[in-house]
């Protein structure tokens, strides 16, 4: 808790998908290149990291909605 981690769930990869790798839908499994992009982009410092991931995944089910 608090540290720094990068998350990958669910709405998480919705996010990188569509704002980073300008696709509708992550692929069904998570990737490698989807692990390496969230290592990447997550801060530095461990306080902002977490709320980096808090904010992503908070994004993720407010704005990127599944398929039906």
């Amino acid at each position: 808790y608090g540290q720094r981690h990068a998350v990958l769930d669910t709405n998480v990869r919705r996010v990188l998908a569509r704002a980073v790798s300008g696709v509708q839908y992550p692929p069904n499994a998570t990737t490698a290149a989807e692990r390496r992009l969230a290592r990447e982009l997550l801060p530095e410092r461990d306080e902002t990291a977490a709320r980096w991931a808090a904010a992503s995944m908070e994004l993720g089910a407010l704005v990127c909605t599944a398929r039906n």
